[in-house]
């Protein structure tokens, strides 16, 4: 997985240069998560709590994207805060890979990740 990371940074920077880290280094496609972040946010704002299954590209960008601000057992919380609720704690995009590979995003706080507060996964 960190190798993937590094790969994917090293990709970005190139992009801002205007060319590849390597010579003959395959394209890579970057993934947008506008999706799955439009998808989360509407789930948290209507008061749905359900986690939503993305790609496993989109796990790894997000992974990549900025260093989590909390990790436990696959699941992490994006290093990047998305809102407080009203009570002041931070809102965050949560991602975790299931014992099946497949991976799920959903909105939460950190207490709801420690204290494993968040929903089943979906069937």
């Amino acid at each position: 997985m960190l190798g993937n990371c590094l790969h994917q940074m090293r990709y970005n920077l190139s992009l801002t240069r205007g060319g590849d880290f390597r010579a003959g280094a395959p394209k890579i496609m970057i993934i947008p998560l506008n999706d799955i972040f439009a998808a989360t946010v509407e789930d948290w704002k209507s008061g749905n709590r359900t986690w939503r299954e993305t790609t496993a590209e989109a796990y790894e960008y997000a992974l990549c994207v900025l260093p989590p601000d909390f990790r436990k057992n696959g699941l992490f919380a994006m290093g990047e805060i998305y809102d407080h609720s009203p009570k002041g704690e931070a809102i965050y995009h949560f991602f975790t890979e299931d014992k099946n590979g497949r991976c799920f995003a959903i909105m939460g706080t950190i207490q709801e990740a420690k204290s494993n507060l968040f929903p089943s996964f979906p069937e």
